[in-house]
């Protein structure tokens, strides 16, 4: 009689089709190619979300550095899908949006009476935003080819 099949056995035999033409070894190898597709989408997306973590942690670790308490608190990630469904992970400031590229680049001193005007003076931007996104370009490669080696 024999040992009863296990689940695995049972999906071996199942997946094992009689390929009579080159249209079943070709639907076969689409299903296969269409699987592995779908897994290295979701790992990439995985990763993806971990970075994008990972980065705003330090974003917030370098605005706080600079005494920007209430402007680290407003640095967060968002995933969103583009019309063609396409997710992409946006990092932005929540609250003080507005600010980042002044802090990053400088701004102008400006004068405040009864009738605000330029200084002449500059103040000097501190980069906070860069190393972060350069840290982006060098650790999601990495981070997306060691997950899918696993």
């Amino acid at each position: 009689m024999g040992r009863p099949m296990t689940e695995a056995g049972k999906l071996r035999r199942e997946r094992s089709l009689i390929l009579d033409d080159a249209s079943d070894i070709r639907r076969e190898i689409n299903d296969v190619l269409l699987a592995y597709g779908m897994a290295v989408d979701e790992t990439m997306q995985a990763v993806i979300d971990d970075v994008s973590k990972q980065a705003v942690l330090e974003i917030r670790a370098a605005s706080m550095e600079n005494g920007w308490r209430n402007y680290a608190r407003g640095w967060v990630y968002e995933s969103k899908a583009d019309k063609k469904g396409v997710r992409r992970n946006i990092l932005y400031n929540k609250k003080y949006g507005q600010l980042t590229h002044l802090l990053e680049n400088g701004h102008e001193k400006i004068l405040w009476g009864k009738k605000p005007k330029a200084s002449g003076e500059r103040v000097a931007g501190k980069k906070h935003i860069e190393p972060v996104s350069k840290m982006i370009e060098t650790e999601l490669p990495k981070e997306i080819e060691k997950a899918l080696q696993q």
